[in-house]
């Protein structure tokens, strides 16, 4: 099935903040090299039930790249991107 992506401006202003932390903390390389993946996950879906559901938000599957969690859900053949957060971070986060 081929699904289409939809960020939030919620998931922006997450990707936003990881870049910036990132760029200033390693480099602008390895920021952009992370980013890219994280916008590329999506793509991988290719049926509903394809990743885990989220042990904190029950209504969200959830992907994992690097040591970042994507959350997402599908509608018809819309995935929505809810929110992108550093796995260590407080998992309440993601509420």
């Amino acid at each position: 099935m081929i699904f289409s992506v939809i960020w939030t401006s919620k998931s922006f202003e997450d990707i936003s903040n990881i870049h910036y932390y990132l760029s200033h903390k390693i480099s602008l390389e390895t920021a952009n090299k992370i980013i890219d993946e994280i916008y590329q996950a999506p793509n991988t879906i290719t049926f509903v039930e394809q990743f885990q559901m989220d042990e904190y938000r029950k209504d969200c599957r959830r992907i994992i790249v690097r040591n970042y969690k994507i959350l997402y859900y599908i509608k018809d053949s819309e995935i929505f991107i809810i929110r992108i957060f550093n796995t260590f971070q407080n998992p309440i986060k993601s509420l």
